[in-house]
């Protein structure tokens, strides 16, 4: 008898993975609703674009009334999501969704959207010479630095938390207060991805970035150079005739990390077949004495980190006494 009594009390006990239904206050039984949420995406939009909202789950058969600012957006019932246009930087939109069940149970969900401007400084660690006028850029295993400037907002940089990532590595040790300065080293592939995420201390997510960096091989240029006039700025073609007895040549590797041109691993000059690795002075230079023979000969340079490989550039030229 005391089995059949256990047995009715347990058949008779609710189920816990029943998340659906509750007792209300006249014991009887009701359904709980389901929280609606607006998401956007981008999750935090840029000022004056346009961006989307989006309704995290209705119940099916529920109607559904989009405004903004309190006023009904034109076009936009029964939908599941729509598109907005931001607002400048500095003010505040609120969009609002009511949802109401085939019940006849109304849901009203706002979301605030107070876009923020947020610009990422580029600052390739590589090679050029001063007379370059164009910018240097990056290139695979370099160093890069990157600031972050976010404009609109009165709490300090160093009071946020920031969180980098380049390609699919993530900078330093992930979301860190006040780490607006980063370096890191450049991902492979010909447009790498860099993304940042601000938010505040208490988690709130401020502002957001996602953009794709050119990334170029190391190109090596040849120039001649006067040690009276420094460098020609015009660099030589495909062969260099020799007019004077003594010509002076300089090897530019443009784009290479700094700190492989600073301190190679591997340099070298090659004239036919005999090669030079330990020159005095500055190793890019190579002088060229002038001799009666006929012909022409080839001039090779080559410098390389053997740490990185493809941080590193070789090529040739043709001589003509």
């Amino acid at each position: 008898m005391r089995l059949i009594i256990l047995l009715t009390i347990i058949l008779l006990t609710p189920s816990s993975t029943d998340a659906q239904v509750g007792f209300d206050v006249g014991g009887t039984l009701a359904r709980e609703e389901k929280a609606v949420s607006i998401t956007t995406k981008p999750a935090a939009p840029n000022p004056n674009t346009e961006f989307n909202a989006a309704l995290s789950l209705t119940e099916f058969g529920s109607e559904i009334t989009w405004l903004l600012d309190g006023e009904e957006v034109a076009n936009s019932r029964n939908k599941n999501n729509i598109d907005f246009v931001s607002v400048p930087a500095g003010e505040t939109m609120t969009i609002t969704a009511q949802v109401t069940s085939p019940a006849g149970n109304t849901q009203t969900i706002s979301k605030d959207v107070s876009p923020l401007y947020l610009d990422i400084i580029l600052e390739p660690q590589t090679y050029n010479p001063d007379f370059y006028l164009g910018r240097s850029l990056p290139s695979f295993g370099s160093q890069l630095n990157a600031t972050a400037i976010l404009s609109g907002t009165d709490i300090l940089d160093t009071d946020l938390v920031y969180r980098w990532q380049a390609g699919n590595e993530v900078v330093g040790q992930g979301a860190l207060r006040g780490q607006y300065k980063v370096s890191f080293l450049v991902p492979k592939g010909s447009f790498p991805t860099l993304s940042l995420s601000i938010n505040t201390p208490e988690g709130d997510l401020l502002a957001s970035r996602f953009i794709t960096m050119p990334s170029v091989y190391p190109d090596l240029v040849f120039y001649e150079k006067s040690t009276l006039f420094g460098l020609n700025q015009r660099p030589i073609d495909q062969t260099l005739n020799l007019v004077s007895d003594s010509t002076l040549v300089e090897a530019v590797p443009y784009n290479l990390d700094s700190r492989v041109y600073n301190s190679p691993d591997l340099v070298e000059w090659e004239i036919g077949q005999r090669t030079f690795d330990n020159l005095s002075g500055n190793p890019y230079e190579v002088t060229l004495q002038r001799n009666s023979g006929a012909g022409t000969a080839k001039l090779n340079f080559h410098v390389r980190s053997m740490e990185n490989l493809l941080q590193g550039a070789e090529d040739s030229i043709n001589i003509r006494p």
